[in-house]
């Protein structure tokens, strides 16, 4: 068994990518409306850090780096939304920079923000 497929069985996550492709309207040029770029892409998640929650004006807010691997042949530009469900749990994520990717898979950082 190769690095990739070791690798592939530890995916027991699933992802949907969204992107907003640039639309040039007029000359000017301004984000596009959401778009599935992948639907039901095998992953795995993992948290980046141990960042807490934080109050402010009494809400509070949750903001934490994760992960995300998956296999490397897939093109995500950076700017992403990506919800992934893993482990009984589904949460959006902004792919906040571009891909490093290896031979068997590659990593892209993400971003969750939300509130608790």
């Amino acid at each position: 068994m190769g690095a990739r497929e070791i690798l592939e069985s530890t995916y027991y996550g699933v992802a949907d990518i969204y992107h907003y492709p640039e639309a040039e309207v007029d000359g000017i040029t301004t984000e596009g409306t959401r778009t599935l770029l992948y639907e039901g892409v095998r992953c795995a998640l993992s948290k980046a850090g141990l960042n807490k929650a934080t109050e402010s004006n009494g809400v509070n807010k949750v903001n934490y780096d994760a992960l995300l691997f998956c296999a490397p042949e897939l093109q995500i530009p950076a700017g992403c939304e990506i919800q992934v469900t893993q482990d009984g749990m589904s949460r959006w994520y902004k792919n906040t920079g571009e891909a490093f990717k290896y031979a068997s898979h590659q990593e892209l950082v993400l971003e969750r923000v939300d509130h608790a």
